[in-house]
């Protein structure tokens, strides 16, 4: 019994069966039965958009492990059905599960009624809600707090953009600078995805014709609004190599990161170079001529995508592994294992 409990906990014996009525949970003879019972009477609660009756359910569970595997249920959920900061707010009461918990809130996230690319007022929206949000974290570790409002950010702002078929860069333009990378990230994917669709060649120009959009020197990007499903792409899990490291990043769709330019439009080359990683049919060749870039953390982050998109075969060199920039030759080392996923929402967390 107790290590199907666990099993249920991992995700990987979740049952299918409607968990029986919230009154009658305390009826179970055993407490194996019961700690189901009342997780899944507060996920339901949660994906109802109820938190006082999820709230209810997770406090007949004994303080620890229980109630923090509750709280992380309850919190993604919560998140995904519109309760942001709610949800937030338990993701807070997670404890060890808070990290998980609010990565998959923030990947999870619905796009909000009435956050429009093309309102200016949209802007400051993402930045409201975190601020909102922000008390429900107030007892973790501030490194663990920043990180987690570090992707509740990224997440509201990808939701704001990508998939809605129109990549107007009106609201990016109006973020404040906090939200500013993030902001562009995200402008960045929906305007890849517009102007070089995954089954058409990609523009040699791609990457002046996302500044120009950005700038208005060009008209918005229009075209097919996505499925909530389908608003997924290739990923890399984590942080830049560790020659990267003393850069700035910002969390990318599903649990990654990229690389900040302190300048903005600059810092905007490099979303949309990261937002060409993004793009499934990319390969590796498409960033070969942006190796060339004068802006450091372009040709970087290009460098650090080919590499990753490159097959390791010990007898063929990287192509730019002569680079004349130093840190690009660094970064031509092929990983041995390439680490292109498909981006969805991320795995079940574990029960230690």
């Amino acid at each position: 019994m107790i290590v199907g409990l666990l099993l249920w906990a991992c995700g990987s014996g979740t049952p299918t069966a409607t968990p029986e009525p919230a009154a009658d949970c305390a009826l179970e003879p055993f407490a194996e039965l019961q700690i189901p019972c009342w997780i899944g009477e507060a996920e339901q609660a949660a994906a109802r958009a109820d938190p006082a009756a999820a709230d209810r359910a997770c406090s007949e569970l004994p303080q620890g492990r229980w109630a923090e595997e509750c709280a992380f249920r309850v919190g993604e959920e919560l998140a995904r059905s519109g309760k942001v900061v709610e949800g937030v707010a338990f993701c807070g009461r997670a404890a060890r599960y808070a990290r998980f918990c609010l990565t998959h809130a923030a990947w999870r996230l619905r796009p909000q009624p009435g956050w429009v690319p093309s309102d200016p007022a949209a802007g400051g929206l993402p930045a409201e809600l975190i601020a909102a949000a922000a008390p429900g974290l107030a007892g973790l570790p501030p490194v663990q707090r920043a990180e987690g409002l570090a992707a509740l950010r990224a997440g509201l702002w990808h939701r704001l953009y990508y998939g809605q078929g129109r990549a107007d860069p009106a609201a990016a333009l109006a973020a404040g600078s906090e939200d500013g990378p993030a902001a562009r990230s995200a402008f960045a994917l929906e305007a890849v995805r517009l102007l070089a669709p995954w089954d058409q060649p990609l523009p040699d120009d791609l990457v002046a014709r996302v500044a120009r959009a950005f700038t208005g020197e060009d008209p918005v990007p229009v075209g097919e609004t996505l499925p909530l499903d389908r608003r997924v792409g290739r990923y890399s899990v984590g942080a830049p190599p560790l020659e990267l490291s003393e850069w700035d990043t910002v969390p990318t769709f599903g649990g990654g990161t990229r690389l900040v330019a302190p300048v903005p439009l600059d810092d905007l080359a490099v979303a949309t170079t990261e937002a060409l990683f993004f793009r499934e049919t990319t390969p590796a060749e498409a960033f070969y001529p942006l190796l060339e870039d004068p802006r450091g953390p372009v040709r970087w982050t290009a460098a650090w995508r080919a590499t990753g998109l490159l097959k390791p075969v010990a007898e063929r060199p990287v192509p730019f592994a002569e680079h004349e920039d130093p840190l690009v030759r660094v970064l031509a080392h092929p990983p041995s294992v390439p680490p292109e996923r498909t981006a969805t929402p991320p795995a079940e967390h574990e029960v230690e």
